[in-house]
């Protein structure tokens, strides 16, 4: 699907004024301010995949029942966090056009929205008999 998406992008008469793939004009400042908002989310990833992966070791050295167990629960949390992950995308498509558009100020309600919405599903979730 890569393949043809840019074979598309390149040779496709309407997209060709946009000169898909051509870098002669790279903006830095555009690079940075994607490494910037990147940054923190990527550093807060590395830290929990790296816990993810000691605790799994820890786990598996106990045997593979508990191994078997653990996967499961982690299965079941990805179910509840679906919710929140889809507030999430909707969220970020919002945010980005706002900020596209040039408006910040509606980016922001739209972030601090998003929040309260996953504090709200996390909570109900931690409050809830029987959706742990």
């Amino acid at each position: 699907m890569t393949l043809l998406y840019v074979l598309y992008g390149q040779l496709a008469p309407s997209l060709r004024p946009y000169r898909l793939l051509r870098f002669a004009h790279v903006r830095l400042h555009t690079i940075r301010d994607i490494a910037a908002v990147m940054a923190p989310p990527a550093v807060q990833n590395t830290a929990a995949f790296s816990i993810f992966l000691v605790y799994q070791t820890l786990i598996g050295r106990l045997g593979t029942h508990y191994l078997a167990v653990t996967a499961l629960l982690f299965s079941l949390f990805r179910i509840n966090k679906t919710l929140v992950g889809g507030f999430a995308q909707g969220a970020s498509i919002l945010v980005g056009n706002s900020f596209g558009g040039g408006n910040r100020d509606h980016g922001r309600t739209v972030i601090l929205a998003q929040e309260v919405i996953a504090l709200g599903i996390a909570g109900t979730v931690a409050t809830c008999p029987g959706a742990q």
